[in-house]
């Protein structure tokens, strides 16, 4: 096998603290470890084709320091009969579950739930000023998303266009993860029962069945990228600008709000964006999942935007128009024209 040197160059983002309705609600992370096995370079998505990959088989704090992830130099082995690197999409292959440090505030029950290595544990009449106990720590997840991934997954990246290197290049790797809405504590009610909790249990009852309170990941946004320093724009997307009015709550209600995070690199040219939608029972509007261009027009950007389904391919396409990027807490309008043709008039504040 031929091998590539690589130097590792990591980019991340922190967490910073949402709080939604007592009951589901997102969680201010302060870390979340996983296990990367491996990174893999392919060729297309369904029926894909590995070209290349990097063992990694570390746990790791995405919050924390990812510097130690890779040493100084890493090798690539390239497949048997591949002379060259192409591809158009990186894997990172996950294992072991996850282990989530984190904590919310329920403002109805005046009460600080907070993860331990024992368990979900509460702080009751504890006020809204959040002061780690000593017993404050990682609860550990077997698996990732839901009970039955078995704490196997994958984070995909797609690229725009197909990618080569020659087998004697020099690569420089960065790593970005946005943390932003990752986590989230559910107290185990089927009154408060809504995004990931139901939608899971909605396919296998035995998933989160009701009487116990989770805490879980909802996604992993990793985004990995070759030669280029990436950095990242995460917007909040609602029909009515008040759902983006810190006033009315400190929270960004999931039911009628989605997540959207756009990356460029350095140099300012658009990579790839994705969205995250929790719930949006309320909302009339949904965002494909992926965010596949972004013209500039001016100040504007118009982006199209796809789904991915097995069997079917890229679908749902749907597009922006007249999205202006802004500074944090910056919020500006836009059209979406949505899979049917239907247009909606859709608000974007920044948030990090």
């Amino acid at each position: 096998m031929k091998k590539i040197l690589i130097t590792i160059v990591f980019l991340m983002l922190l967490a910073f603290p949402v709080f939604s309705q007592s009951g589901f609600q997102m969680l201010e992370v302060d870390g979340i470890k996983v296990t990367i096995d491996e990174i893999r370079f392919m060729q297309g998505y369904a029926d894909s084709k590995t070209m290349g990959s990097i063992s990694v088989n570390k746990t790791v704090n995405l919050t924390g320091s990812l510097a130690d992830v890779f040493n100084e130099a890493t090798t690539l082995y390239l497949e048997f009969g591949v002379s060259e690197l192409t591809f158009d999409t990186i894997n990172i292959q996950l294992s072991g579950g996850v282990g989530i440090k984190g904590h919310t505030y329920l403002a109805d029950s005046n009460t600080q739930v907070y993860t331990t290595s024992a368990g979900i544990k509460k702080i009751l009449n504890s006020g809204s000023t959040w002061t780690a106990p000593s017993d404050y720590g990682y609860l550990q997840n077997d698996y990732i998303y839901y009970p039955g991934d078995g704490g196997e997954r994958q984070e995909t990246t797609f690229l725009r266009q197909e990618t080569t290197f020659a087998s004697d290049a020099a690569l420089d790797m960065a790593l970005l993860v946005d943390t932003y809405q990752v986590a989230y504590y559910w107290d185990g009610q089927d009154s408060t029962r809504h995004g990931f909790v139901d939608s899971w249990h909605q396919e296998n009852t035995s998933y989160f069945p009701t009487g116990t309170p989770v805490i879980g990941i909802t996604y992993l946004p990793l985004y990995l990228s070759v030669n280029q320093t990436l950095e990242s724009e995460t917007y909040v997307v609602a029909e009515s600008a008040s759902y983006l009015d810190p006033a009315a709550g400190d929270f960004y209600d999931v039911k009628y709000t989605m997540n959207m995070t756009l990356i460029f690199s350095d140099g300012g040219a658009f990579f790839i964006g994705r969205t995250a939608n929790w719930d949006g029972l309320y909302a009339t509007f949904r965002l494909p999942q992926f965010v596949m261009s972004a013209v500039s027009s001016g100040t504007d950007y118009d982006l199209t935007l796809s789904n991915y389904e097995d069997g079917m391919g890229w679908t749902d396409n749907s597009t922006v128009s007249g999205f202006t990027r802004q500074s944090v807490d910056g919020i500006d309008t836009f059209q979406f024209v949505d899979k049917y043709n239907v247009t909606h008039s859709l608000y974007a504040k920044r948030v990090k």
